[in-house]
């Protein structure tokens, strides 16, 4: 639906925006029955967010800003993932509109109240049947240095990472990160051991995905390859310097610390 991604919800809210003074439109024109152009005021809409239950989940510090803007990014998301419609949205804003007494004010602020509860229901229904997706990564080592790779496509695009993708179905989560770092670094690997499993929801932008990492050593030259535009060693003091994608500076972080701690057991 759209050709750029979306790395968090809260950069919908400009989009956002244009998207609910539509609906709104159109919904008190219905109620009306003749064409009025109105904006959602932020009042109403922070109204909305604490009549339907979503104070705490905007966060603590968001004042009625913040708040208007929360309640603008939760609507067009479950738009743009098609968990409502926009015939939907105005059906609910239209009914609540038709059917509140008081001014319209108190009416637009019960129409959105009703509205944000349809999409948090909607919303909260498709991720109970979602599953989270595998990827693999491989932390590989070389003379003291570890591998990155520079991402071509977005999320993070232009960072760098640990090599790794999505595994395929029918593939085993070995083959997987044998087959992604030779298409991403021109490397021959063998995996050595697992390092972690790493499963934070909000780890990745695109979705729940889990990570399963690998420890392996690698032939070859490294070179950028399909999914990465660059691949080269570094040490770790370098990396420290760099600004990684996903949760892969953790990874190594831990990596490195785990590899500290057999050294001083062995001592």
């Amino acid at each position: 639906m759209l050709d750029f991604e979306i790395k968090d919800v809260k950069e919908l809210s400009g989009v956002g925006d244009s998207f609910v003074n539509l609906i709104y439109s159109i919904a008190v024109s219905n109620a009306a029955g003749k064409p009025v152009c109105k904006r959602a005021s932020n009042y109403i809409l922070s109204e909305a967010v604490y009549k339907s239950g979503l104070r705490e989940p905007a966060g603590p510090r968001a004042d009625r800003h913040k708040l208007a803007d929360y309640a603008e990014c939760q609507i067009f998301n479950a738009w743009l993932r098609r968990n409502i419609t926009l015939e939907k949205c105005v059906e609910i804003l239209t009914q609540e509109l038709k059917n509140s007494p008081g001014s319209l004010k108190e009416a637009s602020i019960q129409a959105f109240t009703e509205l944000l509860k349809d999409v948090q229901e909607k919303m909260n229904v498709n991720a109970k049947n979602k599953r989270p997706a595998i990827t693999v990564d491989a932390v590989i080592k070389r003379d003291d240095k570890i591998l990155l790779i520079r991402r071509k496509n977005e999320p993070f695009k232009g960072h760098w990472a640990l090599p790794g993708g999505f595994v395929k179905y029918g593939e085993s989560t070995e083959d997987a990160i044998m087959r992604e770092v030779k298409e991403e670094a021109n490397l021959d690997i063998s995996v050595k051991a697992l390092m972690g499993v790493y499963s934070k929801p909000g780890r990745d932008p695109r979705g729940h995905v889990i990570s399963i990492c690998y420890k392996a050593s690698a032939t070859g030259k490294e070179k950028g390859g399909t999914d990465a535009s660059d691949a080269a060693f570094f040490t770790p003091a370098e990396i420290k310097d760099l600004e990684l994608a996903f949760d892969h500076k953790d990874i190594i972080a831990e990596y490195m610390e785990t590899k500290c701690s057999v050294k001083n057991a062995k001592a």
